[in-house]
């Protein structure tokens, strides 16, 4: 599995279309500095589910969309989740 972690728009949209050529997997979220790596067996992301799991740290403005088409996540951190 990879963990991309992106803080630019380039890097991101980079990142995300990369994504559209790797299998559904893992979702890693880094806000803190530590990778939490969750697994889920839905094709969506529950957005309260994933807020619990990252403790609430932070505001996840961009979900929903699914896993197997690649999904990214932008923080109000502006780090930047994809599933890989």
């Amino acid at each position: 599995m990879r963990k991309i972690f992106a803080t630019e728009a380039e890097t991101l949209r980079a990142a995300s279309a990369d994504l559209h050529r790797t299998r559904r997997g893992d979702l890693k979220i880094d806000c803190d500095r530590r990778w939490h790596p969750e697994l889920f067996a839905d094709s969506q992301v529950d957005l309260r589910d994933l807020r619990s799991k990252i403790g609430g740290v932070a505001q996840v403005t961009f979900v929903r969309h699914s896993l197997s088409a690649g999904a990214a996540l932008t923080t109000s951190f502006g780090c930047s989740k994809t599933v890989a």
